[in-house]
């Protein structure tokens, strides 16, 4: 299931840009790495580009109203710990080692 957040609720975020770090940073969602969907609810005041992964038709319509965007975007990654980067990078050196 997405991470909810009500349209109304974006009006106390400042920014040209809201996505799912800011809704974060907002405390409106847990994690950004888990899909975000905007529900109907209240009115929206804002106009800024709003970039996650779902919307309701009546959101994308409610922000286009105001001057606003949507832009449905992926689930950003989840980054790799340094610890399976040194992993990745031996087995790498192995191979080419292997190789050689």
């Amino acid at each position: 299931p997405a991470q909810v957040v009500y349209l109304d609720q974006l009006n106390d975020i400042k920014g040209a840009t809201i996505d799912n770090q800011v809704l974060v940073d907002a405390g409106l969602v847990a994690t950004p790495y888990h899909t975000v969907k905007i529900i109907a609810r209240g009115e929206y005041k804002g106009k800024a580009v709003i970039k996650v992964q779902a919307a309701s038709a009546s959101v994308r319509e409610a922000i286009k109203k105001v001057g606003g965007s949507f832009e449905a975007v992926p689930v950003p990654t989840l980054p790799v710990s340094k610890r399976e980067k040194k992993a990745e990078h031996r087995e790498k050196v192995a191979k080419k080692s292997e190789e050689i």
